[in-house]
C-alpha cells in the first residue's frame, strides 16, 4: 500500500527533469517530472500531496503522483476580492495575502497626496479585486498564494 504525504517543492530542475520535495514529516523525497500530474510545471514553494515508494536499493524514497494542493495558509479569494474592492485603498488586501509592502505602499500613495492619488489606487484595487473574483479557486491559489503574485 502506497502511503500519502503532504509537503512542498524545495526545487525542481528542468534540464534534468527532477526535484526534490520535503514532507510535513521532514523528510526529503526526490521526484522525477514524469510524475507531476498538474498541468502547470513545478515551483519552489508549490505545497503539494503525494505517493511515497521505497527506493529498492535503500537511498531516498521517490514520491509518485504527485498533485498541486493547498498549504494549510489558503486564502480565500471572495475574502481578497471583496478587501480589494471595498478598502483596497487601505491595502487590506495586500496585508491578506501576505505583501505588508505593497499594503504599505497603497496607505502611503492616498496619504502623502492628500487624497489625489486615490483617484488611480481605488480604481486599480477594484479592478484587482475583480481579477481575484474571476479566477477559479486553483488559479488563484496557485497565483497569489503559493506563488505569491503581488500585483495584479
Amino acid at each position: 500500500m502506497i502511503s500519502t504525504v503532504k509537503g512542498r517543492v524545495l526545487g525542481y530542475q528542468p534540464q534534468t527533469d527532477s526535484g526534490t520535495i520535503v514532507g510535513e514529516d521532514g523528510v526529503r523525497y526526490n521526484f522525477v517530472g514524469a510524475q507531476w500530474r498538474d498541468p502547470y510545471p513545478p515551483n519552489q514553494g508549490t505545497y503539494v500531496e503525494f505517493g511515497v515508494q521505497a527506493n529498492p536499493e535503500g537511498g531516498v524514497a521517490q514520491a509518485i503522483d504527485i498533485y498541486r494542493t493547498t498549504s494549510s495558509e489558503s486564502k480565500s479569494k471572495s475574502s481578497a476580492g471583496l478587501f480589494a474592492i471595498l478598502l483596497g485603498w487601505l491595502g487590506i488586501h495586500k496585508f491578506y495575502l501576505g505583501h505588508p509592502g505593497k499594503g504599505i505602499i497603497l496607505i502611503l500613495v492616498g496619504l502623502l497626496t492628500l487624497g489625489i492619488g486615490l483617484l488611480v489606487t481605488v480604481p486599480l484595487t477594484v479592478i484587482e479585486g475583480l481579477i481575484y473574483l474571476s479566477k477559479s479557486d486553483e488559479d488563484f491559489g496557485r497565483i497569489y498564494v503559493q506563488e505569491k503574485k503581488g500585483w495584479f
